[in-house]
């Protein structure tokens, strides 16, 4: 008789209680996401990063991109996911260069 290799429930138990715990941070995300679009509505903002923070490779900006995903499948547009359309998404992408938005005149 061979016997079964399994893991223990433990960690089967562990793995659970840390996926339930993303779940509920993620719907705390998109509540938090929905609340600034709604003040703020869909848009871009770009901003000088303070001298104690910075992005992952040294970078001095940032530019974060709110998107109505809802609002943009009523429209018709193109809704990008992988397995499910979130209501509200948020995108942060660290830049080098100077966003034109901030350039002083």
């Amino acid at each position: 008789m061979s016997r079964v290799r399994k893991p223990a429930f433990k960690t089967i138990n562990a793995i659970l209680e840390k996926k339930a715990q993303a779940y509920e941070m993620l719907a705390e995300v998109e509540e938090e996401l929905k609340a600034m679009i709604e003040k703020y509505g869909e848009c871009r903002m770009d901003y000088e990063l303070p001298d104690d923070l910075e992005g992952p490779d040294g970078q001095k900006y940032a530019k974060i991109v709110l998107t109505d995903n809802i609002r943009k499948l009523q429209d018709g547009e193109e809704v990008y996911s992988h397995s499910r359309v979130k209501p509200v998404d948020a995108d942060i992408q660290f830049l080098k260069r100077i966003p034109e938005s901030l350039k002083k005149a």
